[in-house]
């Protein structure tokens, strides 16, 4: 999506895309911003964000091989999760997420932060056999806060109508369940 269509008084009407440089419009009765917590629907309509808190938890992530996995994993441990995810390639993604206050540990230093996290959720054997493929990747401002999730010929489902702590990975759930009660 690269722009929002609206009519005279500012309704909106449809969506302009962009597919290999050609600009395409398609209309509708109602747009739908399920796109996340960065929205473009929502920042593009100027969807009004209340009731925010301070961000809950940080997470780190990156892609690894040699890591035997054939579903997907969470592991809970005493105040962090750790998530492993089956990916292309024989790759597996792995994740942790702890409270706020460890982001300066894990910034400091980001593998033997991993690793601790491994070995309290008893995966310490797995994780140390395993080797990271990709650079890390982090996630440590996550906002907590809800937006006016409907106007004028739009609607937000999902984390695009408001974003909460990840750690249970309710948002895509949560986007689901909008749609469905939205149509």
């Amino acid at each position: 999506v690269v722009g929002l269509i609206r009519d005279d008084d500012g309704r909106v009407t449809g969506v302009r895309l962009q597919s290999e440089g050609a600009i395409s419009t398609e209309q509708a009765g109602v747009v739908v911003g399920a796109d996340g917590r960065n929205s473009y629907v929502a920042r593009t309509v100027g969807a009004e964000i209340y009731n925010e808190q301070q961000p809950l938890s940080m997470g780190y992530y990156s892609y690894f091989a040699d890591y035997p996995l054939e579903t997907i994993e969470v592991h809970w441990g005493d105040g962090l999760v750790c998530f492993a995810f089956p990916t292309s390639d024989g790759l597996a993604c792995l994740a942790v997420e702890r409270h706020h206050e460890h982001f300066p540990a894990f910034r400091a230093d980001t593998d033997g932060e991993f690793r601790k996290a491994h070995n309290a959720v008893g995966l310490g054997g797995r994780y140390a056999r395993s080797r990271r493929v990709e650079e890390w990747r982090g996630a440590v401002d996550l906002p907590n806060h809800y937006r006016k999730p409907f106007g004028a010929g739009w609607a937000l489902v999902g984390d695009a109508g408001y974003v909460k702590d990840p750690i249970l990975g309710m948002g895509v759930n949560d986007a689901f369940r909008d749609a469905e009660l939205l149509s």
